[in-house]
């Protein structure tokens, strides 16, 4: 994928994870969800949605097909060049009783954190 903006190593790294990988049979369309940002040439946000399953996107053979234009078209955005994000985002079973995130750090301007997972049956972090 290609970075747009030049990154200092320090935002390179929050934004980067390197351990983990992401497949197609990891996404579960009951749950998960595909974000898509609409942006300018020039880089200011237009507008961001959800897609929808079986209209944005759809999966056959265990491949993902993204179809943009269905979401602009229904959103009434003319003709012209977009720059597009889009954001897959597993999200998590709810229990109240379990903390599933931890922070594991702050910035040094204490403006930004950086969230860890807790492994599954852990008891959290204090």
């Amino acid at each position: 994928m290609e970075i747009l903006s030049q990154y200092s190593n320090d935002n390179l790294q929050l934004i980067q994870d390197d351990q983990s990988t992401y497949s197609i049979s990891d996404f579960n369309v009951n749950s998960d969800m595909i974000k898509l940002s609409v942006f300018s040439d020039a880089g200011s946000f237009l507008s961001s949605d959800d897609l929808i399953i079986n209209t944005d996107f759809f999966i056959k053979n265990n491949q993902l097909f993204l179809k943009p234009n269905e979401y602009l078209d229904r959103e009434g955005f003319a003709e012209g060049n977009y720059n597009l994000q889009f954001d897959f985002i597993n999200r998590l079973p709810r229990e109240s009783d379990q903390n599933y995130f931890y922070i594991a750090e702050i910035s040094p301007s204490r403006k930004e954190i950086r969230l860890k997972r807790n492994p599954p049956g852990s008891q959290g972090m204090s």
